[in-house]
């Protein structure tokens, strides 16, 4: 059975794989041959690459295949539940950077997974009107709270306790763009950097609407040309799947790598586009290279 073919077709096991609550109502659990064999191979590879039941798994990113439908998703999730246990912990960002949040109903602009994830029974929101963090485990509840009073990468956020755990990272479709960790790292070093702000109306949760601005993510367009250089200093292992490309990496490691990127070379992060005004601007405050 080819790996196209893989991406589409049905649902691999009995509700009694989830967590307590169960998949969603829309999910009709079958099991089709090899289907299941395969499938349970990725938790396989992700435990043999350090990944331990109770741990803490990000999922950043999207599947690539265009055909990839919900229940390939529903199997996807289902996996990824299984790898990390019950006592474990998967935190998916559920961006939006929209002009209104309702934390609710405003879908994720993260991709596909993200948006069937953040649907999923038992994972829990964080506040955060535009940077997002869909959590699910024991602790999801105390993992984002007061998500919406820090910016949205400092190391109290979900994305920061992810690190601060030595959480470990799937990325889907390989482009590391999606790869927020970066972010985190860079933020955790002491700079002057350009400001944007995002106006966003937020839906309180016991009624009424608030308006406040939010400020928006740094420039991420050279993180696309990351793959490689990250494989090669051993910093993330490329995985196939029926799912498309993956990416598996640690969390911390990836957040010292782009902290030390950051001091010592930042402009390394510049995505020199004319058109960019972020890097452009960050560009200005840098201090000047070195005269070799």
């Amino acid at each position: 059975m080819n790996a196209a073919r893989l991406k589409c077709i049905g649902r691999i096991g009995p509700a009694g794989a989830l967590t307590a609550a169960g998949p969603p109502r829309s999910i009709r659990p079958s099991i089709i041959g090899s289907r299941v064999l395969i499938v349970h191979m990725l938790r396989e590879q992700l435990h043999k690459l350090g990944l331990c039941e109770g741990g803490w798994l990000g999922v950043f990113g999207d599947v690539e295949a265009a055909d990839c439908g919900e229940a390939a998703l529903d199997d996807l999730i289902v996996e990824l539940v299984a790898a990390v246990g019950r006592n474990g912990h998967i935190l998916v960002p559920a961006f939006t950077g929209g002009a209104q949040f309702d934390r609710e109903k405003t879908p994720a602009a993260t991709g596909r997974f993200a948006e069937r994830f953040r649907r999923w029974p038992g994972v829990v929101r964080s506040p955060h009107p535009t940077h997002s963090v869909a959590v699910l485990g024991p602790a999801a509840r105390e993992i984002v709270r007061d998500h919406d009073v820090y910016l949205p990468f400092r190391p109290e956020t979900p994305l920061g306790q992810l690190a601060a755990k030595d959480g470990k990272v799937l990325l889907l479709g390989g482009d590391h763009r999606a790869n927020v960790l970066i972010h985190v790292g860079r933020l955790s070093v002491e700079r002057d950097r350009p400001v944007e702000w995002i106006n966003v109306e937020t839906v309180l949760e016991f009624g009424g609407r608030r308006r406040r601005r939010y400020v928006a993510a740094p420039c991420d367009g050279s993180y696309a040309f990351l793959g490689e250089e990250l494989e090669m200093a051993g910093l993330a292992r490329q995985m196939d799947s029926p799912w498309g490309r993956m990416a598996y990496m640690s969390a911390r490691r990836i957040v010292d790598w782009a902290a030390g990127v950051e001091r010592n070379s930042p402009r390394r992060f510049l995505c020199g586009r004319a058109d960019c005004r972020w890097c452009a601007d960050l560009e200005k405050r840098l201090p000047p290279p070195p005269i070799s």
